[in-house]
């Protein structure tokens, strides 16, 4: 799902680029220009950042990864394949080009695997340094290579060709379909170039965040050019719901140089500054994250660039049930370019403007209510109140079923219907602005099952039971089977021809099976024998002629105790025992 006009998320991110404007060299004489520093006053960004792509659902898995060269013919950028169902859903190439170059992208520049790639002429976009941001959809050249692949790092060769120098870069960003995946997610790409005043974000969550449950994952990648901090002290501050996560964020961390044995990233200049938190990244946050380029360190000691490799968690910033986070940022240098950004959330999300809906997935047997809730809030993360949200079942069993209601003082909606049909619906929401454009919500699905059967459904049977073989000699028993309706308790008596008596206490893998007529019981249960503790016991059944006959069999340590067959609890039981 597509949104331009969306540019707030709801976390609060402040992010202060400085950079030195030079160094002194030897004697004071002259001013050596540091990479990544800014040659002029820049202008005001043309399109801050916003939301680019968002994708919601159970499957999906995100791959980032970037490279910069100033060598014509480039080298490798990769995608991570971790299980051998994944497929590519969607891929795009973001791009920068070199900062206060001036230059705008232009189609056939760049090349991936060969193939030219041509840049959204919507989404080519000036940043506040002088230089421009493009982004293309290369779908079509990635999915091929990427689909039939073995698990692992597939790599792809982009190029910028005679046009090197005037890049600064590449990001690749793959979402991917992963069958191996089975928790509910949003994927959330994010472009534009960073506002020099500063920009708010906002994050909206479908559920209250659930940071205690297993796998529960928030992580937030940025891609950032232009930057440098090699012996110098340009960075980004990053503040997440007003709390520190690092004054270290950008540097030259995607460089050519990573692929060297011994990295020397402070050979990287103008045309190969770039860096996104992805693959080789860790979410480790910064250990400390008041520190700056000069003295930060991660936690296997490696100084900047790669003290910091602008991947993060935002799990310790957010609690348990909180709905919703705050980014600000600002760039009072006015030379590092932020271009882009990846937000990884369990559940359902959105950013800035729009609507999203949860539950994610749920389960109901036919018969019963199903609720989804809707939630809708403003750009900055206000809620929507008095708006009409229209509910529509896209397909499934109910496909076609819809529903309307009005958003309360939380800028929540309800929607809330049955199904007679088993199978899975898929369920989306939608809402209209005030520029009259239409917002609409990830998708959720709602699995129908049959309804429960067996004691937990409620069923009886009662009466005088005959034992032992079929025919006038066996001898009658009082026996009764007693499964009261909703109660999920039920009891089995019966007194054995040889006066034992057994006490049914409790039925686990209970079956109640449909015949000509009515239900029957079988399973296993735990009981009493003669009021002693301890025994176990097998249920089952068997049709002969209009009757229903029952087997029970008592065990104690795996040794049968006693046995009854051809029980009849009586001759209409297929009309007393309903489910």
């Amino acid at each position: 799902m597509r949104s331009r006009f969306i540019r707030r998320l709801l976390f609060a991110v402040t992010v202060i680029s400085i950079a030195a404007v030079g160094l002194a060299s030897a004697g004071g004489a002259a001013a050596e220009v540091l990479p990544g520093t800014a040659l002029s006053p820049a202008p005001a960004p043309a399109d801050p950042l916003h939301v680019f792509s968002t994708e919601s659902g159970e499957h999906l898995a995100l791959s980032v990864d970037a490279l910069a060269s100033n060598v014509e013919a480039g080298g490798p950028i990769k995608v991570e394949k971790k299980d051998p169902g994944e497929t590519v859903k969607v891929a795009y190439l973001f791009a920068a080009s070199t900062g206060f170059s001036g230059y705008k992208p232009e189609n056939g520049d760049v090349t991936l695997n060969g193939e030219p790639v041509s840049w959204e002429p919507v989404n080519t976009i000036e940043s506040a340094i002088f230089s421009w941001n493009a982004v293309a959809n290369v779908t079509s050249i990635v999915k091929p290579v990427v689909d039939p692949a073995s698990p692992g790092l597939v790599s792809f060769t982009v190029a910028e060709g005679a046009k090197t120098f005037l890049y600064d870069g590449e990001i690749l960003a793959v979402v991917l379909e992963d069958p191996a995946v089975k928790a509910s997610r949003s994927i959330i790409l994010l472009y534009g170039t960073q506002a020099t005043t500063g920009d708010t974000f906002h994050v909206k969550l479908a559920e209250g965040a659930k940071t205690k449950e297993p796998g529960f994952a928030m992580n937030l990648s940025l891609g950032i050019s232009f930057s440098y901090d090699t012996g110098s002290e340009q960075f980004s501050v990053i503040h997440v719901n007003e709390k520190l996560l690092t004054s270290s964020a950008g540097g030259q961390d995607d460089c050519r140089q990573k692929y060297e044995a011994v990295p020397s990233y402070g050979s990287c200049f103008n045309g190969e500054l770039i860096t996104a938190g992805g693959i080789g990244d860790t979410n480790e946050n910064p250990p400390n994250p008041a520190a700056t380029p000069s003295t930060c360190l991660n936690s296997k000691g490696e100084p900047a660039p790669r003290c910091d490799d602008e991947l993060y968690s935002l799990v310790p910033f957010i609690n348990e049930g909180e709905e919703e986070l705050k980014f600000e940022t600002i760039n009072p240098s006015n030379d590092d370019n932020i271009l882009f950004g990846a937000l990884e959330v369990s559940g359902a999300a959105i950013v800035g403007e729009g609507i999203v809906l949860g539950p994610a997935t749920a389960t109901n047997e036919v018969g019963k209510p199903h609720t989804v809730t809707a939630k809708v809030q403003t750009e900055t993360g206000e809620p929507v109140v008095g708006t009409k949200v229209h509910f529509e079942v896209t397909s499934g069993p109910n496909k076609g079923l819809t529903g309307e209601s009005t958003t309360n003082s939380e800028g929540k909606a309800t929607f809330t219907y049955t199904s007679t049909k088993t199978g899975t619906d898929t369920i989306v929401a939608s809402f209209v602005n005030k520029k009259s454009e239409t917002q609409t919500s990830n998708s959720v699905t709602k699995e129908w099952t049959e309804q429960a059967t067996g004691c937990n459904a409620g069923a009886s049977a009662k009466g005088v039971g005959h034992a032992g073989p079929i025919g006038p000699e066996g001898l009658n028993e009082d026996n009764s089977l007693i499964c009261p309706p909703g109660s999920g308790t039920e009891t089995f008596e019966t007194t054995f021809p040889n006066k034992d008596h057994w006490h049914l206490s409790h039925l686990s893998s209970a079956k109640c099976e449909t015949i000509t007529g009515g239900h029957v019981f079988s399973g296993q249960g735990t009981g009493k024998l003669n009021t002693k503790a301890g025994y176990s016991a097998t249920f089952s059944w068997e049709v002969v002629g209009k009757n229903i006959y029952f087997s029970l069999t008592v065990e104690k340590e795996a040794t049968v105790v006693d046995s009854v067959s051809h029980l009849l609890l009586n001759k209409n039981s297929r009309e007393t025992i309903t489910c």
